[in-house]
């Protein structure tokens, strides 16, 4: 049973119910971009309100910003436009991770039946990437970070980060990261966890477990997701 579901149901459904009709208005697709505040829904500003919150804990630190699991570049972006207004002449970098092939749940660990979703294409994110001059600032990895993140740092031993935003909802994928990354996230650093304690994913509680063991979980209650974050001790 998905407990989450059932506690934002009707506030999905009437959200849903005002985007298909905004759709079917005549707006400038400049409108979308430039007064986006009028069609966004609060449940997606309330998610880059907490993002960047968590983001300002960490400015002090020193060390990269690494979302694992990009999708279209949202986040990537969002961090990589914080870093830019408020971290202009410091060296922070935001790396991005994911194999753009979408989900691949396994059956046996992963309570998800969402296979391919979230693929995304890889060059027309470079080309936002590169149209809006962010190359110096935006990194992005295509990469199977199961089995291949190992050998990246392989290749980049010096990368420390001081903010980790987890967002891929597959048990080995998390599992991995927390291990690959743990290491290489600075004193004082934060882990976010996207579906943490999300009855839906549960996967994600148990790779937790099994890495970090009973942590000291936050949250902000202003927002759905993201649902935790960790401080590094």
């Amino acid at each position: 049973m998905e407990f989450e579901h059932r506690k934002f149901a009707a506030e999905s459904a009437e959200f849903h119910r005002a985007i298909d009709e905004i759709l079917e208005l005549d707006i400038p697709k400049k409108d979308l971009i430039h007064q986006y505040p009028i069609y966004s829904g609060f449940v997606n500003l309330g998610h880059h309100l907490a993002l960047y919150e968590i983001f300002k804990k960490t400015m002090m630190l020193s060390g990269h910003i690494a979302e694992i699991g990009t999708w279209k570049g949202a986040g990537l972006l969002f961090f990589a436009k914080l870093i830019k207004l408020f971290e202009p002449h410091s060296n922070t970098q935001v790396h991005g991770f994911d194999w753009f092939e979408g989900m691949d749940p396994d059956p046996e660990m992963d309570a998800l039946t969402h296979q391919g979703k979230y693929k995304a294409e890889y060059e027309l994110l470079l080309e936002l990437i590169r149209i809006q001059k962010l190359e110096n600032i935006a990194f992005v990895h295509k990469l199977d970070v199961a089995n291949e993140i190992t050998k990246f740092f392989g290749e980049f031993p010096s990368l420390r980060f001081k903010l980790i935003y987890l967002d891929c909802g597959i048990y080995a994928v998390v599992k991995k990261s927390i291990q690959a990354f743990w290491p290489r996230l600075v004193k004082g650093g934060i882990l976010i966890f996207d579906h943490f304690n999300n009855s839906a994913v549960p996967q994600e509680c148990r790779a937790i477990q099994e890495e970090l063991g009973d942590v000291e979980m936050h949250q902000l209650e202003f927002c759905r997701r993201p649902t935790g974050y960790v401080v590094k001790a």
